[in-house]
């Protein structure tokens, strides 16, 4: 009596719908989501589905770009985390001005971003 391999017992879809690698992606990127939600109920966070929402939103089909976003993201939240800390020591009891610092601020990264994105 013959038993398949693994490979017997997947379906077989055809090759131009689905590149080569689309099992194992979806399969790391749920492995992945699984662990992270895992980790945040163990924490008892008081929100856990973040951690698995971030997961998806940070999956990308190859490793490098995994890195490079997770890296951008970092880094945007740092630098974002700065400017909170900024406007608030420097214009905490004027509310005009620090409403003002606040909408300059996404205008200011979506006016340096802009030639970027309309390149791509």
């Amino acid at each position: 009596m013959h038993r398949p391999g693994w490979k017997g017992w997947f379906l077989q879809l055809p090759p131009s719908v689905f590149s080569p690698g689309w099992f194992l992606f979806c399969l790391r990127t749920w492995l992945s989501a699984v662990l992270a939600l895992s980790t945040a109920f163990w924490l008892q966070l008081s929100s856990p589905g973040t951690a698995a929402v971030t997961v998806m939103i940070l999956a990308q089909p190859l490793r490098g770009q995994v890195l490079s976003k997770a890296l951008y993201r970092l880094a945007g939240t740092i630098i974002g985390a700065f400017v909170a800390l900024f406007l608030t020591a420097c214009f905490n009891q004027e509310r005009g001005v620090f409403l003002g610092g606040v909408a300059l601020w996404p205008v200011s990264y979506t006016h340096l971003t802009l030639p970027t994105i309309l390149l791509v």
